[in-house]
Formats: structure tokens, C-alpha cells, sequence
């Protein structure tokens, strides 16, 4: 999940066997896409926005420093994330 960052030790692991893509987005598309989602404790909250908000400020440095590749994901379709992880990925 997305605070798998805030531990060194989680990304430390990962790197071993793996990259970490970073599927950069704005705070604003993230309230969109989780407006619905009732799968996320942290989020089960009255103040859900600012929570997001807050979250993702916190964050965000963590995973701009986490991540070996960045991909600007915003409001983009799926295949052309998934086609640019591809292309990046593959001289890798």
C-alpha cells in the first residue's frame, strides 16, 4: 500500500529483488479515485480530504526518494501507464 514508504526497511527489501515505480499523482485525482473505496482504515474518517491531503504531502518525499522510476500517472488510462512502465522498465 502506499505507506509501505514511511519504513526504510520495506524499501530496502523490495530493492533487492525488485524496482519501485512510483505512479505519481496529484492529492486531488487520489480523492477521486478513493471517494468510494470503504477498504481503507486510515481513511474511515469525516475529515477523509484532509486526511489525504496530509498523507500525501507526507509522503511524498519518501516516495520521490523511494522510487527508480516515476511515472506521471494523473488522470491518464491505465494501458498508457502500464505501456510506459513497459518501456521503461525493459533497458533496465
Amino acid at each position: 500500500g502506499g505507506g509501505v514508504v514511511i519504513r526504510q526497511i520495506n524499501i530496502d527489501q523490495i530493492k533487492k529483488s525488485s524496482r519501485i515505480v512510483y505512479l505519481q499523482t496529484s492529492a486531488a485525482i487520489l480523492q477521486e479515485r478513493l471517494a468510494r473505496s470503504r477498504k481503507r482504515p486510515l481513511l474511515e474518517r469525516h475529515d477523509r480530504e484532509k486526511v489525504i491531503e496530509e498523507m500525501h504531502t507526507s509522503r511524498l518525499p519518501q516516495y520521490e526518494a523511494a522510487a527508480d522510476i516515476t511515472i506521471n500517472a494523473g488522470n491518464r488510462p491505465f494501458s498508457a501507464i502500464v505501456d510506459e512502465i513497459i518501456q521503461k522498465t525493459e533497458y533496465r
